[in-house]
């Protein structure tokens, strides 16, 4: 029989087998502490032991992003996600790709939302990155075409105008 505990946490009772699930925090070193016994007659002995586990930090991962086609002077609007195992905080930022630089993006939960207007036609590639607060980072490249459009007159071309007159 075993038992152990995870980290500063309480003993479990006496259980059967060999095997034992200590849920990862955040990143960082944990300790393990266990005691084994035996079943014999008389006075059972335990032994115990301790060990130490060094947790990694896992990156967030963005989710893919579609591309999109929007006529020039129209409003982009799209929203994305990301997940990250651990119990980080994040920060992103987006660069849409047509000289603006980068912004900051809010973030609801483990997602944001894409808001942005081109004035001018071509292929764009925008950068989506969520880092946590440790440092590690993912990012997600996705286009937006934006189309030429027209221009429009404001003139109204059904003017009557006597002779001589501007």
């Amino acid at each position: 029989e075993y038992r152990y505990k995870c980290d500063d946490g309480l003993w479990t009772n006496w259980l059967a087998g060999s095997s034992l699930d200590c849920l990862a925090g955040d990143d960082g070193t944990y300790t393990v502490h266990g005691r084994v016994r035996d079943g014999g007659p008389g006075f059972p002995r335990v032994s115990s032991y301790s060990t130490t586990v060094t947790v990694l930090n896992a990156p967030p991962i963005v989710g893919d992003i579609d591309n999109d086609t929007i006529d020039e002077g129209s409003l982009f609007t799209t929203s994305g996600s990301f997940t990250d195992p651990g119990p980080d905080t994040w920060t992103a930022n987006v660069d849409y790709g047509d000289g603006t630089g980068t912004q900051p993006l809010t973030i609801t939960g483990m997602t944001f939302a894409l808001n942005h207007t081109y004035d001018s036609h071509g292929t764009f590639f925008v950068t989506v990155e969520v880092t946590d607060d440790d440092g590690a980072s993912d990012s997600e490249t996705f286009i937006v075409s934006v189309l030429n459009v027209s221009p429009q007159t404001g003139i109204d071309l059904a003017l009557t105008v006597a002779e001589g007159d501007l």
